[in-house]
């Protein structure tokens, strides 16, 4: 055997327990997702509402339909975020520790970590991963949101006006960092058993310490980043010559 062979051999034997974790996950994730819109829309006609638009913020919060709307939709948040993210870093760890892999074992380990997420600071990292991440074009993201984007509405309006660029790009960078910083947050959180705070923490700290090894190995995220400072460096000198 090559040692190209030797180094691909434990992914070949993984593959059968991955795809057959993949296609159980998304078959379970699809029927939940179904019975949830089944849930919603009788919901709704319950209320004689066909949809829940940003004007309906007092209905989702003061009436029981509205409330258990609200309580289904966080429930299968966390659960397809569980099986989605966190049974990834679970099957990611089985892989490179040559482990087989087993559908219901991954799940077992995978589902009762959602539990840490189910507070202000984990909602937050799941919103960041599921709204942030796509825009960012970096970082875990969950499947459904992927293919996210800012409606090109609200893109025209930033790219006309000079002042909300340099705002959104600085607001880019700012979440930028944050996602660097935090970048091995889950993988404490999932494979060490913190809270989302400690996890954060040393997230942070590890990141202190390796940044320039990071840097080196992102040489094309590095270029990236340099070319928005300069964006906004520009920006800001060529501004107020235009006002």
């Amino acid at each position: 055997m090559s040692e190209r062979q030797k180094k691909l051999a434990p992914y070949v034997q993984a593959l059968p327990g991955i795809l057959q974790y993949q296609l159980f996950t998304k078959l379970v994730l699809g029927v939940w997702l179904f019975l949830m819109g089944r849930i919603f829309r009788m919901l709704l006609n319950s209320t004689n509402r066909v949809a829940v638009s940003s004007g309906d913020i007092l209905f989702l919060i003061t009436s029981w339909q509205g409330l258990l709307i609200l309580l289904c939709a966080l429930v299968s948040l966390l659960g397809y975020f569980a099986i989605d993210i966190n049974a990834n870093v679970v099957l990611s760890k089985a892989l490179l520790s040559g482990d087989r892999i087993y559908t219901l074992r991954v799940l077992k380990i995978a589902l009762p970590t959602i539990r840490h997420f189910a507070c202000p600071a984990g909602l937050g990292v799941i919103l960041y991963i599921m709204l942030i991440a796509p825009i960012l074009g970096m970082g875990v993201s969950l499947s459904m949101t992927k293919g996210f984007y800012i409606p090109t509405f609200i893109s025209s309006v930033i790219n006309d006006t000079p002042i909300f660029v340099i705002l959104f790009t600085l607001l880019m960078v700012v979440f930028l960092s944050v996602g660097i910083a935090n970048l091995f947050i889950i993988h404490a959180v999932v494979l060490d058993g913190l809270t989302v705070k400690e996890a954060s923490a040393r997230s942070k700290k590890l990141m202190a310490k390796n940044w320039k090894d990071y840097l080196k190995q992102n040489v094309l995220f590095v270029l990236v980043l340099g070319v928005i400072l300069v964006t906004v460096i520009v920006v800001l000198l060529v501004l107020p010559l235009a006002l």
